[in-house]
C-alpha cells in the first residue's frame, strides 16, 4: 500500500513539473517569432534605431562604430553633400517603399559604400551600405555631450533581429550613456487579409496577458500598441507600451511590421 502511495505521489510531482515547464515555455516564448509563426509570415527586412550619449568626439565615435561593424569606407569624401536640415526620409522608409525588394537577397555582392551627408562644427553624419545592409550614423553636439543617432536596416529572409542587436550593442562605446533601442521586423503575410491578420495578432497579445492594447485604423490597414511586459516600455499618453505592430496592404501583398517598443520607421 505504501509503495502505491509513493508511486501516486511521484506521478503527481512529475506531472506538476511538466506543467510548470510548459507554462514557463509559453511565458518565455519570443513574441515576435511567435507572431511570425502564427500568421505564417516571411521576413523581408529588419532594422534598429539606436540613440545614446557620449562625452568623447562624435565624429570619431561614428567612424569607430562603422569600422567595428565592417561598414566603413575609407575612400568616402569628407565633403558633405547636404546641410543640417537633411532628414534621412528615404532611409527611414520600409524596403518596399524604396524598391529594395527587387534585389536578390541571396546573391547580392558585398560592396561597402559611405557618403558624408553632414559635416560641420555640430553635426557629423555618414550614410552606409554594404550588400544587404543600409543606414546612417549621426553625431550631434548638445552642450558637453554628443548625441549619437543611428539607423541600420538589413534586407533578409531570416528574422534574426536579436543577432543584429547584439552586433550593434557590441560596437557602441563602452562609456556610452542613455542607450535606447527601437527594433522592428517587416514580413509578408502568406494568405490572410489585413483585417483577419490584425484580429489574429491582437487576440494573441490579449491571450498572453498584454495590457493597454489599443488599435487605430490607418490609411492602408491598422496600427496597434500594447504593453506585453516583455520589453523595455515607454509612456504613451500616460500608459506604458512596449510593443507596436502594423498590418498594411501594399500593391504586391499584405505585410506586418512588428516593433519594440514602437516602430521607428515610416510605413
Amino acid at each position: 500500500m505504501r509503495i502505491k502511495k509513493n508511486y501516486i505521489f511521484l506521478v503527481i510531482i512529475i506531472s506538476m513539473t511538466f506543467l510548470m515547464e510548459n507554462v514557463l515555455a509559453v511565458e518565455n516564448k519570443d513574441i515576435i517569432n511567435e507572431i511570425l509563426s502564427r500568421t505564417k509570415s516571411t521576413p523581408i527586412e529588419m532594422g534598429i534605431n539606436t540613440y545614446y550619449d557620449i562625452s568623447s568626439n562624435g565624429k570619431d565615435e561614428c567612424i569607430k562604430w562603422l569600422k567595428l561593424m565592417n561598414l566603413y569606407d575609407n575612400s568616402a569624401s569628407d565633403i558633405a553633400i547636404n546641410n543640417d536640415n537633411y532628414d534621412y526620409e528615404d532611409l527611414l522608409k520600409t524596403g518596399s517603399d524604396v524598391q529594395l525588394e527587387d534585389k536578390n537577397i541571396e546573391d547580392k555582392s558585398k560592396n561597402i559604400k559611405n557618403r558624408v551627408t553632414i559635416n560641420d562644427n555640430k553635426v557629423y553624419c555618414r550614410e552606409f551600405e554594404n550588400g544587404d545592409i543600409y543606414g546612417y550614423i549621426e553625431s550631434r553636439k548638445d552642450g558637453n555631450v554628443n548625441k549619437i543617432n543611428l539607423f541600420i536596416r538589413k534586407i533578409s529572409k531570416k528574422g534574426d533581429i536579436n543577432n543584429l542587436e547584439k552586433q550593434v550593442r557590441a560596437s557602441i562605446d563602452k562609456k556610452a550613456d542613455n542607450i535606447t533601442f527601437y527594433k522592428y521586423i517587416k514580413a509578408k503575410i502568406s494568405k490572410d487579409d489585413v483585417k483577419t491578420t490584425q484580429s489574429k495578432i491582437e487576440n494573441y497579445l490579449k491571450d498572453i496577458g498584454s495590457r493597454n492594447v489599443s488599435t487605430v485604423e490607418i490609411n492602408r490597414g491598422f496600427s496597434t500598441v500594447a504593453y506585453t511586459t516583455k520589453y523595455t516600455p515607454i509612456s504613451d499618453n500616460g500608459e506604458l507600451i512596449d510593443f507596436n505592430y502594423a498590418v498594411i496592404k501594399e500593391s504586391d501583398g499584405n505585410y506586418i511590421i512588428l516593433g519594440t517598443p514602437i516602430i521607428g520607421i515610416t510605413y
